[in-house]
Order: structure tokens, then sequence, then C-alpha cells
């Protein structure tokens, strides 16, 4: 189960931060959506034998360098202006 919600995971936090992105003016690209899918059909693969040891250690550098992009999208965002005002509900 763990390893089909990776899909599900990489997929909405791609269009969440595209979605985001969008709305500060920030071009994100694809949201680390390509490195993240790649990422998860390798660990998907990491269960054919023999073939399986490389796919995983081809998933664990995929899942480093996903990562490290989504941290960079998380700073651009952070560093960006909010395109509107936070309102406090009081």
């Amino acid at each position: 189960m763990g390893i089909v919600w990776t899909f599900f995971v990489v997929l909405n936090i791609a269009k969440s931060l595209v979605a985001e992105g969008q709305s500060r003016g920030i071009d994100l690209g694809d949201g680390g959506k390509t490195i993240g899918l790649v990422m998860a059909i390798l660990m998907v693969c990491g269960i054919i034998p023999v073939l399986g040891m490389f796919a995983s250690i081809g998933g664990l550098v995929c899942w480093i360098i996903y990562w490290v992009k989504i941290a960079g999208y998380s700073n651009q965002l952070a560093s960006a202006a909010p395109s509107a005002p936070m309102v406090s509900g009081s």
C-alpha cells in the first residue's frame, strides 16, 4: 500500500506547488513531478529479483534529488511574498 500511496503523494505535491507558484508569479516547472514519478517507479521495480537491487539504488538517488528539489521550491515560495494579504479571523 505504501508504494502505491507514493504516486498519489508525488502527484498532489507537484500540483500544489505549481498552483502556489502560479499564484505568486513563480515558475516552478512541473513541481518535481517527473523526478518524483521516476523515483516511485524505481521503488516499485525494487521488488523484481536481481534487477530490483539496481532499481532500488536508482530510486534512492532519485529520492535524494527529489527531496532537494522540493526543498528548493519551498525556499523559493517562502522568499516570495504572498499575492494576497493573509486575513486573520477575529
